[in-house]
């Protein structure tokens, strides 16, 4: 009788630790899943902060070439949908919509997965307009 209840009272106790445990994992996995995007979306951002504004002639390794708005196509990677959205701004930083070069563009990096999930950064590259 004594064991029975041993058990009994094991279980109740090691039941609510498996839940825990599986809580953790969940939020080790979720955490780890937001580094990547977080990754990804810092990287892309800074290979475009990297380029010149521009270069004369309009050579591809600009970033108003390669970036233009409304920017290059999404990209998936291992789960992850890329989206890069860009557009010139004027002096105040607001959207100039419809325009030519301004000399600033907002580049906006957009990483989504699982498919309720996102993370976003956004950053801008100045020069002298085209």
């Amino acid at each position: 009788m004594e064991v029975t209840v041993a058990m009994v009272v094991l279980a109740l106790a090691i039941v609510p630790m498996v839940g825990m445990l599986e809580a953790g994992l969940r939020a080790a996995t979720s955490s780890g899943e937001y580094d990547v995007a977080r990754a990804l979306a810092s990287a892309e951002l800074e290979e475009a902060r990297a380029l010149p504004y521009n270069r004369p002639g309009g050579a591809e390794d600009s970033a108003v070439e390669r970036y233009a708005p409304p920017g290059p196509p999404d990209v998936m990677e291992g789960g992850f949908t890329l989206s890069l959205r860009t557009g010139f701004v004027d002096e105040e930083l607001s959207e100039a919509a419809d325009s030519p070069p301004t000399g600033q563009m907002r580049i906006e990096a957009l990483v989504e997965w699982g498919g309720d999930r996102s993370y976003s950064t956004t950053g801008f590259v100045s020069g002298k307009p085209p």
